[in-house]
């Protein structure tokens, strides 16, 4: 895809010499430069800049959300509901979120283990985009490193300053995502967005 792209830029540059040089007369070198134009726009085409064009758009704003943290957020009681809300609210805007979770969150909100299947029927996104951290590991550090391979944020309230020193993006303005329920109505501080 790369010659047809310096064949369309070359030519264009060139068709605009020409009608600097001669004005808006239909030149030789106006009708060459036009002609070589087209040519390199047909092969991109055909190798695919329409897809590339495509995929490039779909491609999915991660955003990472410390549900562990999320979940206490109305009141401090622990519900999926708020990260339920949370999650509807970034999907809205845009972004495919990955959630994490301590592996405690089951026994937090239905006295029970609970695994990605068994949140994703309450969360309603997939469960592959639901991590549980095994027991007796955190999930922050989990989270962070995910939100790092990412290039993603973490939705959270939690300052993280233990982690600095492995994860120095946090102290990135913008890279934790604060926010909070509002009448029942998620509130993030999504800056630029």
């Amino acid at each position: 895809m790369r010659v047809p792209l310096i064949l369309v830029v070359l030519s264009t540059s060139g068709s605009a010499l020409a009608v600097w040089r001669d004005g808006l007369v239909l030149s030789d070198s106006v009708l060459f430069g036009l002609v070589v134009t087209l040519a390199a726009l047909v092969l991109l085409l055909r190798n695919g800049l329409i897809d590339w064009l495509l995929r490039l758009a779909r491609a999915p704003r991660w955003i990472v959300v410390d549900g562990s943290n999320v979940m206490h957020w109305d009141g401090n009681v622990p519900t999926l509901r708020v990260v339920t809300a949370v999650l509807q609210d970034l999907t809205a805007r845009g972004f495919r979120p990955v959630v994490w979770f301590d592996a405690n969150v089951g026994y937090k909100v239905s006295q029970r283990y609970m695994g990605p299947d068994a949140l994703a029927d309450v969360l309603r996104i997939p469960a592959r985009q639901i991590l549980v951290a095994p027991k007796g590991t955190p999930a922050d550090p989990l989270l962070l490193a995910g939100a790092v391979d990412l290039g993603a944020r973490v939705v959270t309230n939690d300052r993280l300053q233990d982690w600095v020193p492995q994860f120095p993006q946090i102290r990135q303005d913008g890279f934790l995502v604060r926010g909070g329920i509002v009448n029942g109505t998620p509130q993030l501080d999504l800056q630029g967005d």
